[in-house]
């Protein structure tokens, strides 16, 4: 058997089975939480076994919650947007690693006020976490401070690289000179 009602909230018309009184679901027209009514007595329910036989040997089902014909095998129906079937986490979103950008800008900070081995770590860093995110592997959140970060980084080691060189062609200088 089958209850139908309509939602509360935008008044969509709503079918499921019997099995589902008492649940809670989203609403596919309004996107609403709302409970499935127990079922209201004989007016309300009607039985369509006939289509279920016809609709499961042409590959076919009936969405649970709106009553449309969508493929046997689907996990979401295309009519209503009702999941069901034992859908994971995993098949509605890929996992993605989380970004780092925090540690990054940490790391590039460090490096101008403790030590200066921390500047190429968060340039390297945030490099491959750059592209991580570009690949759709990474969280993009974190993708502003990640760049900071890295830019923070790649400043400091230009810096050093060329107060290092300066310094190298002074002492050359001053040793032809001297």
């Amino acid at each position: 058997m089958t209850i139908e009602f309509h939602c509360e909230y935008c008044d969509k018309l709503l079918k499921t089975p019997d099995e589902r009184a008492g649940l809670s679901a989203k609403c596919p027209g309004c996107g609403e939480s709302i409970v499935v009514p127990e079922s209201a007595g004989a007016g309300d329910e009607f039985d369509i076994p006939s289509e279920d036989s016809r609709a499961s040997a042409a590959g076919t089902k009936a969405c649970p919650m709106c009553g449309e014909s969508i493929k046997a095998a689907a996990i979401r129906c295309r009519h209503c947007g009702e999941q069901f079937g034992d859908v994971s986490e995993s098949t509605s979103r890929p996992y993605l690693q989380p970004h780092r950008a925090t540690l990054i800008l940490v790391f590039a900070i460090l490096g101008w006020t403790v030590c200066l081995v921390f500047a190429p770590v968060a340039w390297v860093m945030g490099s491959n976490d750059l592209k991580e995110m570009e690949a759709g592997r990474m969280d993009p959140s974190g993708e502003g401070t990640t760049r900071a970060g890295k830019i923070i980084a790649m400043i400091q080691c230009i810096l050093v690289i060329a107060v290092l060189a300066g310094g190298v062609m002074v002492g050359i200088l001053a040793a032809v000179m001297g």
